[in-house]
C-alpha cells in the first residue's frame, strides 16, 4: 500500500490537484489530504482505486517511498493488489489487441486464490474470447476450471510455481514464491509474445488431451 508521501509526489508527477484523485478514488478531497499527510491510512479499496488511477497514466509506486514512471515496455505487478490490475491489464489489452491467448500454468488456482472475485473476471473474460472469436488455450500440470478455454495436460514443467502469459502484443510471466506473491513481470514487446507462442505451439502439439472441467 502506498505511503501519503508517495500518493502526494505521484499526483504531482501526474499533473492532478487533490479534487481529481480524489474523485478517481471515491473519496472527499479532504479525505485525500489526511491521507496523503499520514493522518489516516486509506481503506483496501480506496488505495486500489488509488493505485490503478495512477497505473492508467504510467505512474507506478516503488520501495523507499518512491515514485516513478512506467518504463515503457516493462511493467512490474507485486502483490495481491497489484495482481487485480494485472488481470484488468488482461482484459483490456485483449480487447483492444484481439489476438489470440497461450498460457502455460502448474496449478491455476493460484491466480483465482489472489484474484479479486474471479467468478467475475471469468465471465468477462469467456463473453470477450465469444465475441472476438479469438481462443485461449491452456496448458496445465494438473486439471484446470475452463468454461472458455482450451485445455492440454503438459506434465513437465517446472515444479517451482510458475505461469506464463501470451496474449495481445504482450508477455507475462508470473511467479507465486515471492515475499509478496504475486510477483508479475509484463513485457509489453510483441517478439517476447511470439517467440513464447513458437514455444507454446511446440509443446501443446506433444501434450496430453484432458477434459475441460
Amino acid at each position: 500500500m502506498p505511503t501519503g508521501t508517495q500518493i502526494r509526489a505521484a499526483r504531482v508527477l501526474a499533473g492532478w490537484d487533490a479534487q481529481k484523485l480524489a474523485e478517481l478514488s471515491g473519496i472527499s478531497r479532504n479525505a485525500l489530504t489526511q491521507i496523503e499527510r499520514g493522518i489516516y491510512r486509506p481503506r483496501q479499496q480506496t488505495a486500489e482505486r488509488i493505485v490503478n488511477a495512477f497505473t492508467g497514466v504510467g505512474i507506478e509506486f516503488i520501495d523507499n517511498d518512491g515514485v516513478r514512471r512506467c518504463p515503457q515496455d516493462i511493467e512490474v505487478f507485486e502483490g495481491h493488489e497489484r495482481f487485480n490490475a494485472f488481470s484488468e491489464f488482461i482484459y483490456t489489452h485483449t480487447e483492444k489487441y484481439p489476438t489470440d491467448i497461450c498460457i502455460a500454468c502448474a496449478d491455476d488456482r493460484l491466480h483465482h486464490k489472489f484474484r479479486k472475485e474471479p467468478e467475475i473476471y471469468r465471465e468477462r473474460m469467456r463473453k470477450l474470447i465469444e465475441d472476438t472469436g479469438i481462443t485461449c488455450r491452456v496448458l496445465v500440470e494438473t486439471a484446470f476450471d475452463a468454461t472458455y478455454s482450451a485445455v492440454r495436460l503438459w506434465p513437465h514443467q517446472s515444479k517451482v510455481p510458475m505461469s506464463f502469459y501470451a496474449f495481445g502484443q504482450s508477455l507475462a510471466l508470473i511467479s507465486f514464491v515471492h515475499p509478496r506473491p504475486p510477483y508479475v513481470v509484463l513485457h509489453k514487446f510483441s517478439p517476447f509474445g511470439d517467440g513464447f507462442r513458437q514455444l507454446f505451439e511446440d509443446a501443446w502439439q506433444v501434450a496430453g488431451q484432458i477434459k475441460n472441467l
